[in-house]
Formats: C-alpha cells, sequence, structure tokens
C-alpha cells in the first residue's frame, strides 16, 4: 500500500510538472518581477521527504503542483522569504540548505526559476525560519559534529547568502548561553522570528527547559546587558512546528494547536491555557505550521498525511478541519501575494 501512495502521489507530480528549463535554467514561461506574486493570492507550500519533492497549492484551492528542485535527497524543513521571493529547503542527507528563486508563469503557477543554490553548507539543518530582512536561522549543528552536539540556533545573514557565503553560519543560542542548570535551548524544535525576537520550541524535556522559549535577536544593535532569554510556556513537554502572526506566536504538540501573545510577561504552566484545537485524533502526529497572514492556520499531519486548518484565534477553541490530503508530508509555508485584494 506505501508503494501504491508513493507511484500514485509521484505520478500526479510528473502529470502536473511545469515548463521545461532552458540553458540558464529559467522556465521558458515569462516570470512577472514587481506583481509576480498576483494580489491576495497565497501559495501553500509543503515538503514530501520520502517522496523528494516540495509541492505547492493557491489558497484556497487543494490541487498539488510540484516545484523544479534539482538534486535532493530529502527534503524537510522549508521557509519563504516574501521580500525577495526565495524558497529555502533543508535536505539533512546532504548536510544543506538550499535555496531556490520563485516567480511566475503568465498562467500564475509558480516555479522556480534560475539555478538550485546552497545558502548553507556543512550542517545538518532541522527547522528554518526566514526574518524580514531576508536573514535565515535554523537549528542545527555542523556535520563533523553529527551524533556529539546538541543543535543550536545558527543564522546566515542575507548578505551572506547573496554572496555565497555558505559555510559561517553564526551560532546564536546553544545550551551553553540559555541559562543554567535548566538551559532554555534543550532538544530543539520549531523556529519563527520578527522583528525583535526568535521564538523556539523543545521537542523534549519541555516541562524543565521550556516547551516554547524567545530570546532577543543578536544582529538589531542591542548591547549584551539588554539582550534575554524568557519561557513563555513550560505546560508541555514536546513541542513540534512554530509560526508566528503581528501578535501572536502559535505552536504543535501531541496536545493539539496552541497560542498566546507574544508579549504575555507571565509564563504558563497550565496545558488548558492557550489550547486553540485540540487534536482531530489521539494518533496523530503534527509537525509544522503556518500562519496565512490573515485568519487561517495550516499544519501538517505526517500520520494520517494531510494539512489540517484553524482558525487563528486565541478567545475560544476550535475544531480542526482537514484541508487536503498530503501523503508524507512534513513541512508547510506560506508565501503570500504581495498586492491588496
Amino acid at each position: 500500500m506505501r508503494l501504491l501512495v508513493i507511484f500514485i502521489f509521484g505520478t500526479l507530480f510528473q502529470a502536473l510538472a511545469i515548463a521545461p528549463k532552458v540553458k540558464d535554467g529559467s522556465s521558458r514561461s515569462q516570470t512577472v518581477s514587481s506583481d509576480a506574486l498576483k494580489a491576495g493570492r497565497k501559495y501553500l507550500i509543503t515538503s514530501f521527504p520520502q517522496l523528494k519533492q516540495v509541492a505547492y497549492t493557491i489558497l484556497p484551492d487543494n490541487v498539488w503542483r510540484p516545484l523544479v528542485l534539482g538534486e535532493v535527497s530529502s527534503p524537510t524543513a522549508i521557509a519563504v522569504d516574501p521580500l525577495s521571493s526565495r524558497l529555502f529547503v533543508a535536505d539533512p542527507p546532504k548536510k544543506i540548505i538550499w535555496w531556490y528563486q520563485l516567480g511566475l508563469t503568465n498562467a500564475g503557477f509558480l516555479q522556480t526559476t534560475g539555478k538550485q543554490r546552497a545558502a548553507v553548507e556543512g550542517f545538518s539543518a532541522h527547522w528554518l525560519a526566514v526574518n524580514g530582512a531576508g536573514d535565515l536561522y535554523f537549528s542545527g549543528h555542523p556535520a563533523s559534529k553529527n551524533g556529539s552536539l546538541a543543535d543550536s540556533i545558527w543564522r546566515i545573514d542575507n548578505e551572506q547568502i547573496v554572496n555565497g557565503d555558505t559555510f559561517n553560519p553564526t551560532e546564536i543560542y546553544t545550551r551553553a548561553n540559555t541559562g543554567q542548570p535548566d538551559p532554555k535551548v534543550w532538544e530543539l524544535s520549531g523556529l519563527a522570528v520578527d522583528s525583535f525576537y526568535i521564538f523556539w520550541g523543545n521537542q523534549a524535556g519541555g516541562t524543565k527547559h521550556g516547551s516554547v522559549s524567545k530570546g532577543t535577536r543578536a544582529n538589531i544593535g542591542l548591547q549584551s546587558q539588554d539582550m534575554f532569554v524568557t519561557t513563555l510556556d513550560d505546560a508541555l513537554e514536546e513541542v513540534r512546528g512554530l509560526t508566528t502572526s503581528g501578535t501572536e506566536i502559535f505552536w504543535l504538540a501531541r496536545e493539539g494547536v496552541y497560542g498566546q501573545i507574544k508579549t504575555t510577561s507571565s509564563k504558563v504552566s497550565d496545558p488548558q491555557v492557550g489550547l486553540i484545537a485540540p487534536p482531530h485524533s489521539l494518533d496523530w502526529n503534527p509537525m509544522s505550521i503556518s500562519w496565512d497572514g490573515s485568519s487561517q492556520l495550516y499544519f501538517t499531519d505526517s500520520n494520517e498525511g494531510a494539512i489540517y486548518t484553524v482558525p487563528s484565534l486565541l478567545a475560544m477553541q476550535q475544531e480542526m478541519v482537514k484541508f487536503a490530503d498530503a501523503p508524507y508530508c512534513h513541512g508547510i509555508a506560506i508565501l503570500l501575494g504581495t498586492g491588496s485584494s
């Protein structure tokens, strides 16, 4: 049955293949520049590691279309930079984070253009996030220390990405600099970043080290005495993906979908506080989550092989609703149109 699903889903991707590439790596279809992302359009992008594929839908439709990636082994975590229309894809077996330029065909379909490029090399990366300046954050460790070192939070600046400086990310937060004897970086899971803070979860030891924590960004001109790390929630042992809106932080756990105001001053220790949606089943396996820029959260359930959605409301609990079948799904990100509807 598993092989049959892979065959059917892979055949679907092949049938939907986009325009062929010319010698410079671009598509024969024209890409659009300033108005490439049509007003109000939202592109939900998802990775499928076992299929070695990344595909997208144009919300609210749930029809999958593949993106051309080149040679990848296992695309897992993904992130998008909306200002530069870049897609980042972690490929842990190759110890690379790839990046791709995104554009649209004349028909309005999303595509990768130009060459497949490395943003980071020599690191095993597991979760990704991008800030408003185009800097890429990731959790991971150098490949040379595989199996002997806990993941840290790293940053590679936009300028490094543009210039091809792929081997020199900056280590930001580690077990060593996030508090003792119970460091807030322990077994890292999801990452999110905004103009001032980095947010992260722990996929183990959350009740001791913090389910969700935040720390000040290191590249916004703060003095060392003004930088801090604090725990937002320690009610959950295990947290998976994180995402942010303008004022809220949202995350996934075995217990459901959670959220709270970013600026909350008191730590939450009650697993019922902030619960937006309980699990749709007892064996669900949530992985990655993304906010659509207005009112909805979308997230992957790798056990069921499906994308689910729920309103991004903190005031009341909601039921999860299945958005699309997505066999072997993993990472998720949403690229927002630049115009107004």
